[in-house]
Protein backbone atom coordinates (compact mmCIF):
# COMPACT_ATOMS: atom_id res chain seq x y z
CA UNK A 1 0.00 0.00 0.00
CA UNK A 2 2.74 2.12 0.56
CA UNK A 3 4.18 1.37 -2.60
CA UNK A 4 0.88 2.75 -4.11
CA UNK A 5 0.62 5.70 -2.31
CA UNK A 6 4.08 6.83 -3.43
CA UNK A 7 3.26 6.26 -6.91
CA UNK A 8 0.10 8.18 -6.16
CA UNK A 9 2.24 11.10 -4.89
CA UNK A 10 4.21 11.03 -7.88
CA UNK A 11 2.06 10.59 -10.72
CA UNK A 12 0.68 13.90 -9.12
CA UNK A 13 3.80 15.86 -9.89
CA UNK A 14 3.86 14.83 -12.82
CA UNK A 15 0.58 16.44 -13.77
CA UNK A 16 2.68 19.78 -12.71
CA UNK A 17 5.01 18.41 -15.17
CA UNK A 18 2.71 19.11 -18.11
CA UNK A 19 0.31 22.00 -16.97
CA UNK A 20 0.65 25.24 -17.93
CA UNK A 21 1.96 27.29 -15.34
CA UNK A 22 2.03 31.55 -16.64
CA UNK A 23 4.86 33.10 -18.17
CA UNK A 24 7.31 30.82 -16.79
CA UNK A 25 10.90 31.18 -19.19
CA UNK A 26 13.47 28.40 -18.94
CA UNK A 27 15.67 30.01 -21.68
CA UNK A 28 18.87 31.32 -21.13
CA UNK A 29 18.39 35.15 -18.87
CA UNK A 30 21.84 35.68 -19.80
CA UNK A 31 24.94 34.63 -22.46
CA UNK A 32 26.40 33.45 -18.67
CA UNK A 33 23.49 30.80 -17.60
CA UNK A 34 23.36 27.75 -19.88
CA UNK A 35 20.84 26.13 -21.85
CA UNK A 36 19.51 22.64 -20.29
CA UNK A 37 22.40 19.70 -20.75
CA UNK A 38 21.46 17.18 -23.46
CA UNK A 39 22.91 13.95 -23.13
CA UNK A 40 22.92 11.16 -25.45
CA UNK A 41 21.89 7.63 -23.26
CA UNK A 42 21.71 4.18 -24.01
CA UNK A 43 17.92 2.86 -22.57
CA UNK A 44 17.07 -0.89 -22.07
CA UNK A 45 13.46 -1.83 -23.69
CA UNK A 46 10.73 -2.14 -21.13
CA UNK A 47 7.13 -3.00 -20.61
CA UNK A 48 4.22 -0.90 -19.74
CA UNK A 49 1.48 -0.85 -18.65
CA UNK A 50 -1.20 2.57 -19.73
CA UNK A 51 -3.93 4.39 -19.78
CA UNK A 52 -3.90 6.55 -23.04
CA UNK A 53 -5.98 9.75 -23.37
CA UNK A 54 -7.00 12.61 -26.00
CA UNK A 55 -7.60 15.80 -24.46
CA UNK A 56 -6.59 18.35 -22.52
CA UNK A 57 -4.07 17.68 -19.21
CA UNK A 58 -7.10 19.39 -17.26
CA UNK A 59 -8.55 15.69 -17.68
CA UNK A 60 -4.81 14.45 -15.91
CA UNK A 61 -6.56 14.23 -12.34
CA UNK A 62 -9.59 12.21 -12.92
CA UNK A 63 -7.52 9.76 -15.76
CA UNK A 64 -5.08 9.35 -13.52
CA UNK A 65 -7.47 8.54 -10.23
CA UNK A 66 -8.62 5.88 -13.06
CA UNK A 67 -5.55 4.64 -13.92
CA UNK A 68 -4.84 3.79 -10.10
CA UNK A 69 -7.70 1.88 -9.58
CA UNK A 70 -7.48 -0.21 -12.23
CA UNK A 71 -3.74 -1.04 -11.16
CA UNK A 72 -5.50 -1.90 -7.74
CA UNK A 73 -8.20 -3.46 -8.97
CA UNK A 74 -5.98 -5.38 -11.15
CA UNK A 75 -3.36 -6.12 -9.11
CA UNK A 76 -0.86 -4.85 -11.09
CA UNK A 77 2.82 -4.56 -10.20
CA UNK A 78 4.70 -1.77 -11.19
CA UNK A 79 8.61 -1.96 -11.66
CA UNK A 80 9.02 1.82 -11.75
CA UNK A 81 8.43 5.18 -11.44
CA UNK A 82 4.98 5.95 -13.59
CA UNK A 83 5.58 8.84 -16.17
CA UNK A 84 3.64 10.30 -19.13
CA UNK A 85 4.16 9.74 -22.70
CA UNK A 86 3.08 12.25 -25.07
CA UNK A 87 2.27 12.12 -28.96
CA UNK A 88 2.32 15.95 -29.74
CA UNK A 89 3.99 18.93 -28.11
CA UNK A 90 1.62 20.09 -24.77
CA UNK A 91 3.28 23.76 -25.77
CA UNK A 92 1.80 24.24 -29.34
CA UNK A 93 -1.23 22.00 -29.71
CA UNK A 94 -4.77 23.22 -29.13
CA UNK A 95 -6.03 21.40 -25.77
CA UNK A 96 -8.61 19.08 -27.05
CA UNK A 97 -6.07 17.52 -29.62
CA UNK A 98 -3.42 16.67 -27.21
CA UNK A 99 -2.79 12.73 -27.22
CA UNK A 100 -1.21 11.60 -24.47
CA UNK A 101 -1.02 8.58 -21.68
CA UNK A 102 0.00 7.70 -18.12
CA UNK A 103 2.08 4.61 -17.71
CA UNK A 104 4.23 3.28 -15.45
CA UNK A 105 6.66 -0.19 -16.11
CA UNK A 106 6.05 -4.02 -15.52
CA UNK A 107 7.03 -6.87 -15.75
CA UNK A 108 7.29 -8.69 -18.51
CA UNK A 109 4.49 -11.12 -19.53
CA UNK A 110 2.20 -9.53 -16.70
CA UNK A 111 -1.55 -9.61 -17.70
CA UNK A 112 -3.89 -6.74 -18.31
CA UNK A 113 -7.41 -5.52 -18.68
CA UNK A 114 -9.27 -3.00 -20.58
CA UNK A 115 -9.27 0.27 -20.80
CA UNK A 116 -5.51 -0.18 -19.78
CA UNK A 117 -3.12 -0.90 -22.76
CA UNK A 118 -0.01 -3.09 -22.73
CA UNK A 119 3.06 -1.39 -24.72
CA UNK A 120 6.55 -1.24 -25.16
CA UNK A 121 9.13 1.61 -25.08
CA UNK A 122 11.42 0.33 -28.11
CA UNK A 123 13.11 3.28 -28.56
CA UNK A 124 16.77 2.40 -27.05
CA UNK A 125 18.70 5.67 -28.05
CA UNK A 126 17.63 8.92 -26.68
CA UNK A 127 17.83 12.49 -26.14
CA UNK A 128 17.63 12.90 -22.54
CA UNK A 129 17.76 16.39 -20.61
CA UNK A 130 17.95 15.93 -16.49
CA UNK A 131 16.09 18.79 -14.64
CA UNK A 132 16.88 19.72 -10.83
CA UNK A 133 14.74 23.01 -9.79
CA UNK A 134 12.24 24.03 -7.38
CA UNK A 135 9.11 23.86 -9.05
CA UNK A 136 8.90 21.00 -12.03
CA UNK A 137 7.83 22.67 -14.96
CA UNK A 138 8.72 21.86 -18.39
CA UNK A 139 7.34 24.55 -20.22
CA UNK A 140 8.42 26.15 -22.78
CA UNK A 141 11.55 23.73 -22.61
CA UNK A 142 10.92 21.57 -25.35
CA UNK A 143 12.15 24.20 -28.37
CA UNK A 144 15.70 24.44 -26.49
CA UNK A 145 15.74 20.45 -26.46
CA UNK A 146 14.71 20.75 -29.94
CA UNK A 147 17.35 23.60 -31.04
CA UNK A 148 19.86 21.38 -29.41
CA UNK A 149 18.74 17.76 -30.89
CA UNK A 150 18.79 19.48 -34.57
CA UNK A 151 22.02 21.83 -33.82
CA UNK A 152 23.69 17.79 -33.10
CA UNK A 153 22.40 17.01 -36.54
CA UNK A 154 20.63 14.09 -34.46
CA UNK A 155 17.09 12.11 -36.12
CA UNK A 156 14.42 12.14 -33.35
CA UNK A 157 11.01 9.79 -33.51
CA UNK A 158 8.85 8.27 -31.78
CA UNK A 159 6.48 9.50 -28.75
CA UNK A 160 8.75 11.42 -25.48
CA UNK A 161 8.39 10.31 -22.13
CA UNK A 162 8.68 12.84 -18.99
CA UNK A 163 9.51 10.92 -16.02
CA UNK A 164 9.84 12.28 -11.95
CA UNK A 165 13.15 10.82 -10.43
CA UNK A 166 12.85 12.53 -7.11
CA UNK A 167 11.71 9.94 -4.52
CA UNK A 168 9.02 11.85 -2.51
CA UNK A 169 9.10 9.67 0.49
CA UNK A 170 12.58 9.80 1.30
CA UNK A 171 13.50 13.37 -0.63
CA UNK A 172 13.02 16.95 1.34
CA UNK A 173 14.91 19.09 0.08
CA UNK A 174 12.09 20.72 -2.52
CA UNK A 175 13.89 19.92 -5.56
CA UNK A 176 12.35 18.02 -8.24
CA UNK A 177 14.04 15.84 -10.51
CA UNK A 178 13.09 15.11 -13.39
CA UNK A 179 14.02 13.55 -17.40
CA UNK A 180 12.44 14.17 -20.45
CA UNK A 181 13.23 11.21 -22.81
CA UNK A 182 13.57 12.51 -26.90
CA UNK A 183 13.68 9.03 -28.56
CA UNK A 184 16.41 9.01 -31.63
CA UNK A 185 16.44 7.51 -34.73
CA UNK A 186 19.98 7.90 -35.07
CA UNK A 187 23.08 9.68 -33.99
CA UNK A 188 24.89 10.65 -36.42
CA UNK A 189 27.01 13.07 -34.51
CA UNK A 190 28.43 13.50 -30.72
CA UNK A 191 27.16 14.94 -28.50
CA UNK A 192 29.59 17.77 -26.60
CA UNK A 193 29.67 20.96 -24.88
Amino acid sequence: MQILFRLLQISFISLLLFQSCGDVDLKPKSKNESKPKLTLEQVSRFSYVAIQHKGPYQDYAELKEQFFDEIRKQRIIPTGSPFIVYYNNPENTPPNDLQWEIGIPIAEGTMIKEPLVLKDWIYEKVAKVKKEEATPVTQNIYPIIFEQVNEKSLTYQGPMAVRVLTNLEEDTSGIFKTEIWIPLASANSHLSE
